[in-house]
């Protein structure tokens, strides 16, 4: 998952220097839509609020097999593999955005 974030933080980066070429180049902003029906701008705050939601989510997963490490109670484990797979900060919302990501850019 720490890939993955990595992985989700360039791409926000590389979309933030496609925003501030879109908003500096007139002949794209008129012209040319890279999406099917999104802004640049939109896309990429939407990028920013994924890539911050897994981030958080990893924060969480990282903290639980710290803690896992010490415990050896039965009940607590229990707790924690149900914590590690609630995925708390990668709600509904979160994978709406990223299905509706996906289609803006012709991939489903």
């Amino acid at each position: 998952m720490e890939q993955q974030v990595t992985k989700m933080t360039a791409v926000v980066n590389n979309l933030a220097a496609v925003v501030d070429l879109h908003n500096t180049s007139s002949s794209l902003r008129v012209n040319e839509v890279p999406f099917t029906t999104w802004p640049v701008e939109r896309f990429y705050d939407t990028a920013c609020e994924i890539a911050a939601s897994f981030a958080k989510e990893l924060g969480v997963k990282k903290c639980i097999v710290e803690e896992v490490a010490r415990q050896t109670d039965e009940k607590t484990l229990s707790f924690y593999v149900t914590v590690w797979t609630y995925q708390a900060y990668i709600d509904a919302d979160t994978e709406l955005s990223l299905e509706a990501m996906v289609l803006e850019v012709g991939l489903k």
